[in-house]
């Protein structure tokens, strides 16, 4: 490894210990060696951080207390030294020529400060590919290619944080790392973050890392996903004003997170609360979905459950 390594892969970790030693073994059998590995561990309570060899010059270990991922990641981006960032959810596991596909692509264009990359989702024995759409919902597919406005010719949702490689300058010094504010749709805020301050990017089809579904992630927080699906309903209000050619894409995102964040308040008992947001905050010209949701903030839960008793 040079003293400035090409890569620096990040990796948040709070109570993983069954997986990380396969993620960490996955980045050691990278055919690509110019790389530091940053693992920061988030208050892990179930021994995770014996995991990590504690005897590899290639392995940077930090430790704090539980803040949650986008803090963690955050501080892995503080500490690295590579030219590149990229990441790994400790759960998850890179394949052999990951890295070495990344470089090859960012060397061959050096005017682009970013790449996204596929990836198999892995769920118990089933393995699905997920790559990438353009806003018309066709897939993406063949070569890599480059897109010249993300915004215009991508679905940036649902893009994975193990495939984002971007420039340390970019991601710190302009974006000021992941919103420390919200644990759900980070992933999707930093994509389109990344997509406004450089709308150019390099988008490889090629599934490059495994995503283990995994029961206690983040994402899969109720509370996480009703919080989070506001913000992204706001992100994607100033998406509509900034982007007219693809205002009716963004809005229906815009508004699908607006009720997403209702339905959690709802489903959280906070009948009162969602209301109050539909009636006063709501950014949309109300529909008849946005009718039905104020229902269901005054239709009784018993009768919501089909209950009587």
């Amino acid at each position: 490894m040079s003293e400035t390594p090409f890569f620096s892969i990040i990796m948040p970790l709070y109570n993983k210990q069954p997986y990380v030693k396969r993620a960490v073994n996955s980045i050691m059998r990278q055919s690509f060696h110019d790389f530091e590995l940053i693992v920061v561990d988030d208050g892990s309570t179930d021994g995770s951080i014996f995991e990590i060899p504690d005897n590899n010059p290639k392995i940077r270990l930090f430790r704090q207390q539980n803040s949650g991922p986008s803090i963690a990641r955050n501080r892995g981006i503080e500490e690295a030294t590579g030219q590149y960032v990229t990441f790994i959810d400790a759960d998850d596991y890179y394949y052999e020529f990951k890295l070495e596909q990344n470089a090859r692509l960012l060397l061959d264009h050096p005017d682009i400060d970013w790449l996204i990359s596929a990836f198999d989702l892995k769920s118990g024995d089933d393995s699905n590919f997920r790559g990438f759409k353009n806003l018309a919902g066709a897939p993406i597919n063949g070569e890599p290619i480059v897109i010249n406005n993300a915004l215009l010719d991508l679905d940036i949702s649902g893009i994975h944080i193990n495939g984002l490689c971007v420039k340390k300058d970019l991601i710190w010094s302009l974006l000021k790392g992941f919103r420390e504010d919200i644990h759900c749709f980070e992933i999707t805020d930093i994509m389109i973050r990344c997509a406004l301050v450089r709308p150019r990017v390099i988008v490889d089809p090629t599934p490059l890392y495994s995503v283990v579904d995994v029961p206690n992630s983040a994402f899969k927080s109720s509370e996480n996903k009703t919080y989070g699906s506001r913000r992204m309903s706001q992100l994607y209000i100033v998406l509509n004003n900034d982007f007219r050619r693809t205002v009716k894409h963004y809005e229906n995102k815009g508004m699908g997170m607006c009720f997403s964040h209702v339905a959690g308040l709802i489903q959280s008992k906070k009948k009162d609360m969602a209301k109050q947001y539909l009636l006063h905050s709501f950014p949309y010209k109300k529909n008849g979905e946005w009718v039905k949701y104020f229902l269901r903030c005054l239709i009784p839960a018993w009768l919501l459950n089909g209950n009587r008793n």
